[in-house]
């Protein structure tokens, strides 16, 4: 499935039967990925290399936001992120 929203596309793919491990635990669910395009339009090649870095890191922050919307509070705990 595919959602666009302003110049970026989601694509979310979704597959069930997934398993793997978490610190040594089998767990089984879902597999969620998301790919975030960005349509992108510029003058001349300057003008696209000053842009690149803020474009580029308003897709990510865009990407996470569409991925951790996908997961539960439940789902992220279990999965045992560290911050640093």
């Amino acid at each position: 499935m595919h959602r666009k929203e302003d110049d970026i596309i989601h694509i979310l793919s979704i597959a069930t039967g997934a398993r793997g491990k978490i610190n040594g635990k089998e767990v089984f669910g879902i597999l969620v990925d998301i790919d975030s395009i960005r349509n992108v339009s510029a003058p001349d090649i300057q003008t696209f290399a000053n842009s690149l870095e803020n474009k580029l890191e308003s897709l990510r922050q865009s990407n996470k936001e569409k991925f951790f919307s996908c997961l539960t509070k439940e789902a992220i705990q279990e999965m045992g992120p560290t911050y640093e």
